[in-house]
């Protein structure tokens, strides 16, 4: 059973809790969630930037702007038309 206590870590205007911060998610390397946390961290100024005005996701739906169609060569959500 793990002893390690719950962590608080700043993301933006936002505070994301780490309840198993010493959890192992990848055992092969050992990388616990604290680590992960904290490589996000060490990045996100390098990375934000860069997606910065882009989508977060495209939610497929049956009626709306975007319909989801596999096309060869075509982007895989294209406006309704």
């Amino acid at each position: 059973m793990s002893t390690s206590t719950a962590r608080a870590v700043r993301a933006g205007r936002r505070t994301v809790d780490i309840h198993r911060p010493d959890k192992v998610l990848f055992p092969g390397v050992g990388i616990t969630e604290a680590d992960l946390a904290d490589y996000h961290r060490s990045v996100e100024p390098h990375v934000l930037p860069h997606l910065r005005g882009r989508p977060l996701m495209l939610e497929r739906r049956a009626v709306g702007p975007y319909s989801v169609r596999a096309r060869p060569g075509g982007p895989v959500a294209t406006p309704l038309r």
